[in-house]
């Protein structure tokens, strides 16, 4: 789950392939895998509240690590005039002129984005030029607000102060 959730790219898949060997290496050399591998084949394994509460705090502990961690590795910078998406890991960007760029704020789902998201909505964003690209932004918690900040900007030229 962690896996699929989390995007490690470049240098970095090599640093954390790299530290799984070494921990792996690492508890072979203190010999933590016997003890291990000792206590598999007399291990009973039960549904009871004891495995449902360690899968679910299991499953928690990911989802907090994607949302806390993960999840802010990758932003969005909107100044007068532009667009950049920063990736903090790797240290990439990609900046997007806003002039002819259309900005579309979407709420069609009532369940997520009302009674769920708590007024959240989706931002579909359509660029203009040699490589058109149409990029989306799902989940936006205060989608409207947001939207009206970003337009505000994007529609200052980049010579303006932005006061925002």
């Amino acid at each position: 789950m962690l896996i699929t959730n989390v995007a490690v790219r470049g240098v970095w898949s090599v640093v954390v392939i790299l530290a799984i060997g070494f921990i792996t290496v690492l508890m072979a050399y203190f010999g933590l895998w016997n003890p291990i591998l000792a206590v598999l084949p007399d291990l009973a394994i039960y549904a009871n509240l004891g495995f449902y509460v360690l899968v679910s705090t299991a499953v928690f502990a990911v989802w907090l690590f994607s949302f806390l961690v993960s999840d802010r590795l990758n932003y969005w910078l909107v100044t007068p005039g532009q667009i950049t998406y920063n990736h903090v890991v790797g240290g990439g960007e990609k900046s997007y002129d806003t002039r002819g760029m259309v900005f579309e704020q979407l709420q069609e789902d009532f369940f997520r984005h009302w009674l769920l998201g708590f007024g959240s909505g989706d931002i579909r964003i359509s660029t203009t030029g040699a490589r058109k690209e149409e990029l989306y932004l799902s989940n936006v918690l205060f989608v409207n607000w947001k939207v009206k900040q970003i337009q505000q900007l994007i529609a200052m030229k980049p010579d303006q102060n932005a006061t925002l």
